[in-house]
């Protein structure tokens, strides 16, 4: 991607940018709406939590890298639910990437 790119989150780029020319779209176009596949379980307890908590640093922190998503406020971390904590923590402003929320059920087969 390009330097100009460097600071848009994924999220962003999904469903603001067109996916071929990397421009913006117009103005007045509305936001894409994404459809997540696979989803992985919000529930702390379960043994998918780890992958849950990478989906959601991935979408709303630029990265090349999924490992750099185990560094979050300049600490890095063992996992990435770790770094989730910190970041729910330290950074609240991120938007609604609408995956879910940790420990809340919404899977449900």
């Amino acid at each position: 991607r390009n330097d100009q790119h460097e600071d848009i989150t994924y999220l962003e780029y999904l469903q603001s940018y067109n996916l071929k020319t990397w421009r913006r779209l117009a103005g007045q176009a509305k936001k894409r709406v994404l459809s997540y596949f696979p989803r992985y379980r919000s529930m702390e307890s379960s043994p998918q939590f780890n992958d849950f908590c990478r989906v959601k640093l991935m979408m709303s922190h630029p990265h090349r890298s999924p490992h750099e998503l185990l560094v979050v406020g300049g600490l890095r971390f063992d996992s990435f639910a770790a770094a989730y904590k910190c970041c729910r923590e330290h950074h609240d402003t991120h938007s609604d990437d609408h995956y879910g929320e940790p420990d809340r059920n919404e899977l449900r087969a």
